[in-house]
C-alpha cells in the first residue's frame, strides 16, 4: 500500500507548478521561530517539510535528540498516514491553484 501511495504522491508532486512569486518564507520563519519558542514543543518531535524545496525546513530540538541530525526517516508504521497527509495537502494546494486535473 505504501508503494502505491508513494507512486501517487510522486506523480502528484511532478504535476504541481508552484507559484514561486507568492511564496513568502518570512511567514515560515515566523512560524518556525514560534515553534522553537514553545515550551511544549520541547517534548515533541516535529518537522516541517517544504514540498517546493523537497527539504525539511524545520526540525525541533526534541526530534534531533531522539533521531539525530542524519537523514530524516519515517517509521514504517507511520508511512501510510504520512503519505496520505502529503497527498491530501498537495491535492488541496492544487485545487486552490488549478494546477492538477482532479
Amino acid at each position: 500500500m505504501a508503494t502505491d501511495l508513494d507512486k501517487e504522491y510522486r506523480t502528484l508532486m511532478r504535476s504541481l507548478h508552484f507559484d514561486t512569486g507568492s511564496m513568502d518564507y518570512d511567514i515560515l520563519k515566523r512560524y518556525t521561530d514560534a515553534f522553537s519558542g514553545l515550551a511544549g514543543i520541547q517534548d515533541t518531535a516535529v518537522t516541517i517539510y517544504d514540498n517546493y524545496r523537497s527539504d525539511h525546513v524545520f526540525v525541533s530540538d526534541c526530534h534531533r535528540r531522539l533521531f539525530g541530525d542524519g537523514e530524516l526517516e519515517i517509521h514504517p508504521d507511520d508511512l501510510s498516514d504520512v503519505m496520505k497527509n502529503a497527498i491530501a495537502t498537495a491535492v488541496t494546494y492544487s485545487m486552490k491553484t488549478g494546477t492538477y486535473p482532479i
